[in-house]
């Protein structure tokens, strides 16, 4: 199943928000750029997202708030979704100090 409304469709991106990131300050400027966007606030919602729907993008904050961290939830969207490129972020630098993720160029 996907989301595009056909083959000319604009590439969506995910966003999985927490406490931390100001999610309007990022997500407008994508959309503003022509790009759909999906805005969840749980791990096992983005994670049926990935699983049902085409992704393009995913920006997942470290600061996610339902019981699954962001260290961990990005980990497991990395290992089950290895073709989703991703973007970690955090609202605050001590938050990326305990990011475990480390990225291969």
């Amino acid at each position: 199943m996907s989301i595009s409304a056909g083959p000319t469709a604009p590439p969506t991106v995910l966003f999985v928000v927490g406490n931390g990131l100001r999610a309007l300050d990022v997500i407008h400027p994508v959309q503003m750029r022509g790009y759909l966007t999906l805005e969840i606030s749980t791990s096992m919602t983005a994670f049926s997202v990935l699983e049902n729907y085409e992704i393009d993008l995913a920006i997942v904050d470290l600061d996610t708030c339902d019981g699954l961290d962001g260290p961990r939830m990005a980990t497991e969207i990395a290992a089950n979704w290895p073709d989703v490129p991703m973007i970690v972020c955090a609202g605050s630098a001590r938050t990326m100090q305990k990011c475990p993720i480390h990225c291969d160029a």
